[in-house]
Formats: C-alpha cells, structure tokens, sequence
C-alpha cells in the first residue's frame, strides 16, 4: 500500500479552563480540566486518515511515545484510534498545559518531551519495503528544532527523485519558524516542498504584507505550489507553473460559519488538502475540499475543542 508519512509530535494536552488568568501572585479557580491528544503531526495525520478511508492509500504516522502519565495516555488514546506508536522510548512524555479563558483566548505553558526528541536510528530502522511505499511526507516546522528529521526526509526526496518515484514533500514552517535553524530552513526550501502556511508566516518569512507577493516571494524559494490560509476568508493558492491547471495564484473563499477560530483548523486543512492531492485531485478543489474540512472542524470544535498546535 502507498503510504504518507507524517512526521512530528503527538502531544499531550492538558485543557484547563478558567473565567480570565490571574495576574502575577494571584489565585482562581479553575471550571474544568480534561486532558486529550493534540499536536501539529497528530492533527494533520488524523485529518489525512479520515479523508483517505476507501482510497486505498494509507497514512504513517511517525511520532514517539515516551513514558510516565502522559506517554501512557498518549499511547493509549492512539491505540484506541487503531494507530501504532512508531517508537516507544523510556525517556518521559511531556505534556502542554493550555490555558483557556473565557473568552477563548489560549495560553501554552508547554512541557516538551519525548515527544519531540528524534533519533536518526529510528528511521535506519524502518524496513526498506516500507520507506519505498511513502509517496509523500509532511513535516511541521515545530518538530525541526533539531535537523534529525529535515535530514532523513530531504534524504527520502533525494532518494524517490534518484529512482523517479512519485513523491511530494510537504511543509508547513508553523507559527515559529524563526526558531528553525537557517541551515535547516535554507535546506528545507531547496528541497522544493510543498508549502502550507497562514497568512501571518508568509508574512513573516517573505517580509511583506501582501499576500500575492507573499506568495511569488515563496514560490521563487521552492520552486513549488503552496496554498497560504486565511482564516474566515478562505485560502490562497499559487500553482507551480506548468500544472496541467493554470500556473498562478487563486482565492478560494471559505465556506459561510459562525464558529470562532480554534487552534488546530489549520492542520486540518493541511491534512485534508494533502489527501485531496495525493488521490489525484486538482490543487483547486482540493483546497475548497480542505476549506470545507477546516470548515467542519471549527464548528465541531467551537465549544469545547482546544489543541496546543496551529
């Protein structure tokens, strides 16, 4: 079977909710508190999951579980979604305490782990057979504060490229892509990947604050297609030049809702966009497909959802 791989973190979110925070030296009560799986890689795979049932393409995800508390919930909560750990390991899970006011506002306090810490020779590990069969992977930058995975997927593309298997990287810098090394990021976009990203980061990483130009900025970098979100007014989309579609950006506006923005839409629609592309749909459609699919997770998720990664 093809598979996509996602790699990155599954996290352990811890939800507290209180009426507002208090200030320094201060004490409230809290109203409720739940803990539940979240993270860039999880929301992603879990998006592709649902949207490729049928196809007969699968997905890999490609997260380490440590132990204690949390690295036994998170393996518990994955097995009960009939995902394997890709990698247990004695070192202790950390968690992300999310902060939830009234209002909706969200704070981190962030516990990093197991969860992020990879090792090259987990990948070394990995039967051949099984590398051959990804046709495709997703990384979030979040997940690239050591090089260990930009290596070995900048390795899997040179290698598919080498041997002219289909294969697309995937890439969303995330909302702290200044925390990315230069050299990894430099290397990530020589890579041509696939680039998904809100408004805020193309900003961000093209220096501008439109989004065309933000866009042609970034295709000059990857030489590639990428969609830019944009929250209740859709999405963006430039396509690589020479498509079987017309080269060139597009708007695609977002479906009507009136669900508050919630952390995790964005990996939704990324998830969704890349199962829309890897079973050959058309890069228009595919993005109204990951609108409608980010349209549902905002109003599944508009009261009691809250993940610690956008």
């Amino acid at each position: 079977m093809d598979k996509i791989l996602v790699a990155g973190s599954t996290v352990a979110d811890v939800i507290i909710r209180v009426g507002r925070l208090p200030p320094r030296g201060g004490d409230v009560n809290i109203e409720t508190e739940e803990i539940q799986l979240g993270g860039c890689a999880y929301t992603v795979a879990r998006a592709i999951i649902k949207a490729l049932a049928g196809s007969g393409l699968g997905c890999r995800l490609c997260s380490p579980v440590g132990a204690g508390v949390y690295g036994d919930f998170v393996a518990g909560a994955l097995a009960k979604e009939g995902i394997e750990p890709f990698v247990r390991v004695p070192e202790e899970n950390g968690c992300c305490y999310c902060l939830v006011e009234a209002d909706g506002e969200r704070t981190f306090l962030c516990r990093r782990g197991a969860e992020y810490r990879f090792q090259p020779s987990w990948f070394q590990a990995l039967p051949s057979e099984e590398a051959v069969a990804f046709r495709a992977a997703f990384v979030c930058g979040i997940d690239l504060d050591t090089p260990v995975l930009a290596d070995y997927l900048i390795y899997l593309t040179k290698k598919a490229r080498r041997e002219k298997r289909q294969w697309t990287l995937y890439f969303a810098p995330g909302s702290r892509w200044e925390d990315i090394a230069d050299e990894t990021l430099t290397a990530m976009f020589a890579a041509h990947p696939f680039l998904h990203l809100s408004e805020g980061e193309a900003f961000g990483l093209t220096a501008c604050s439109d989004v065309q130009t933000a866009a042609e900025r970034l295709y000059q970098k990857t030489e590639n297609s990428l969609v830019i979100t944009l929250g209740k007014d859709g999405a963006y989309y430039r396509e690589k030049d020479g498509e079987a579609s017309r080269g060139g950006g597009h708007f695609v506006p977002a479906e009507a809702m009136s669900a508050p923005n919630t952390v995790g839409a964005g990996d939704t629609h990324c998830g969704a966009l890349i199962a829309a592309l890897e079973r050959g749909i058309a890069l228009p459609e595919a993005v109204r497909e990951a609108n409608r699919a980010a349209g549902e997770y905002l109003i599944a998720h508009s009261v009691s959802g809250v993940s610690s990664e956008a």
